[in-house]
């Protein structure tokens, strides 16, 4: 027989907290929460049987820190600017029915560009904007359809707020 095991593209959620640490660098950590279906398509059984597909839901959990450099070079307008991102953290995946819990860590690398709304001197909110996110991760250990690291791609965006 043959598998063909693939993850589901799903939606999820991320939220950040960022410090920065000069004008065009900040620190940043991370969560990040998904529930990916793994589908495996069993197939070509030599005793005829028909094939069929295998489905199970795991519930998936990144906490990571990073880096962003802002590229203050390429800014576009005023209040547009492209960043550069990276970092590392901690996986944790919990199986369908929460019967196995799975362990990792996760790499990321990406960019995307900030859009600056709002800029005040007083106040509580100093400054509100958009963020756009493109990101790479390669997942190490944690639930494995193959010996090996994992790869996938990320895309966000969110309003950010500074206080």
């Amino acid at each position: 027989s043959t598998t063909d095991p693939r993850p589901e593209v799903t939606p999820g959620f991320d939220a950040k907290v960022s410090y920065w640490l000069t004008r065009s660098i900040a620190v940043e950590a991370g969560f990040v929460r998904v529930q990916p279906e793994l589908r495996t398509r069993i197939g070509a059984d030599p005793e005829g049987a028909a094939a069929l597909t295998a489905v199970e839901k795991v519930d998936q959990y990144f906490i990571d820190a990073g880096v962003v450099w802002l590229v203050n070079r390429l800014r576009f307008r005023e209040r547009t600017v492209p960043f550069v991102s990276g970092g590392a953290g901690y996986l944790r995946q919990l199986h369908e029915g929460r019967t196995l819990v799975e362990t990792g860590q996760v790499y990321h690398a990406g960019g995307g560009v900030r859009h600056t709304l709002l800029t005040r001197d007083r106040g509580v909110i100093r400054r509100m904007g958009l963020r756009v996110d493109a990101r790479a991760y390669v997942l190490v250990d944690g639930v494995q359809l193959e010996e090996r690291p994992r790869t996938h791609a990320a895309f966000s965006g969110a309003v950010f707020v500074a206080f």
